[in-house]
C-alpha cells in the first residue's frame, strides 16, 4: 500500500518560491508608502508657507518687519510672529522669525524667514535702483473746468478733428484731455501726442518716503521663506540635520510699504 504526501523539503521550497514572488510586491508597497509620506510632508510645508506669507503680507504692517536674517517682527505684531514661529526667541526688541513646528505624525519642520531691504543708496534717480515711473498728466487738465467733461461714448463728436469719447459740456471750447489718435504712431495712446514722447518721469524711493529710524530709505522688502525637514525616521525631530533624508522648500515674495 503506497502513500501519497508532501515532504518537508517540498514545503520549504514552495515557501521560498512564494516569498521570492512576493518580494517585488512588498518593495512596491514600501515605495508607495515612502512616496505618500513625501507627498504629505511637502503638502504640509506648502500649506504652512501659505499661512506664513498670508499673515506677513496681509496682516503685519511694513514698519513692523525689520530686515535681517532672520527677519525681526516688532510692535503689536509680535504675537502673530510667535504664532507663526513657535519657540522663536526675542531679538532686537522683537521676535526672530525662526521657529519649529510639528505635524500630526511627529515630523518637525524648521521655519525660517529672511528679509532683504531693497535700499535706495543715493540721492535722486539712479539707473539700476528701484524706482517708480509715470507719464505726467496732459497739460489740458490744468484748464479751469476740464473736470466737467462727461463720458459720452455714443457720440461722433470731434475734438480738434480727432475722435473723442468725451463730450464737451462746459465751458465752451474746452479741449478734451483724453482722446483717441488715428495716426499709426500714436494709435491706442491717450492725450496729446507731443506730451508723451520723452516725458517719462522717474521717482526714486527717497522722494516719496520718509527715512527709517536707521536713516535708510526703502519701500520694498524681499521675503525669503525656507522650511526644512528630514524624511528619515531617525531624524524626524532634527529638521536641521544634514544626515538622513533632508528636504528643503524655499519660496520668495515681495512686500511693499503701502501704509
Amino acid at each position: 500500500m503506497s502513500r501519497v504526501g508532501i515532504t518537508l523539503i517540498e514545503v520549504i521550497l514552495a515557501m521560498l518560491i512564494l516569498a521570492t514572488s512576493l518580494l517585488p510586491i512588498f518593495g512596491l508597497m514600501t515605495r508607495t508608502t515612502k512616496d505618500s509620506d513625501a507627498t504629505l510632508t511637502r503638502a504640509y510645508a506648502i500649506n504652512y508657507a501659505k499661512s506664513v506669507f498670508s499673515t506677513v503680507i496681509d496682516d503685519i504692517p511694513f514698519a513692523d518687519i525689520r530686515h535681517g536674517s532672520p527677519a525681526i517682527i516688532i510692535g503689536s505684531s509680535r504675537n502673530k510672529a510667535k504664532a507663526l514661529f513657535p519657540d522663536a526667541v526675542s531679538a532686537s526688541g522683537g521676535i526672530a522669525c525662526n521657529g519649529i513646528v510639528k505635524d500630526s505624525r511627529g515630523i518637525y519642520y524648521r521655519v525660517f524667514l529672511k528679509s532683504e531691504a531693497i535700499m535706495d543708496e543715493t540721492d535722486g534717480y539712479t539707473n539700476g535702483e528701484f524706482y517708480f515711473s509715470y507719464y505726467p498728466n496732459p497739460e489740458v487738465e490744468s484748464q479751469p473746468g476740464w473736470i466737467n467733461l462727461q463720458i459720452n461714448s455714443h457720440t461722433s463728436e470731434n475734438t480738434d478733428n480727432v475722435p473723442s469719447m468725451f463730450s464737451k459740456t462746459n465751458p465752451a471750447g474746452l479741449k478734451s484731455p483724453y482722446r483717441y489718435f488715428g495716426d499709426d504712431v500714436a494709435a491706442g495712446r491717450w492725450g496729446p501726442a507731443e506730451e508723451h514722447a520723452g516725458n517719462i518721469i522717474h521717482v526714486d524711493q527717497r522722494e516719496i518716503s520718509q527715512p527709517n529710524p536707521d536713516g535708510s530709505f526703502y519701500l520694498m522688502q524681499r521675503l525669503i521663506l525656507q522650511i526644512r525637514w528630514n524624511m528619515d525616521s531617525a531624524y524626524y525631530k532634527q529638521p536641521d540635520a544634514d544626515k538622513g533624508r533632508p528636504v528643503k522648500l524655499q519660496i520668495i515674495t515681495y512686500k511693499a510699504n503701502l501704509d
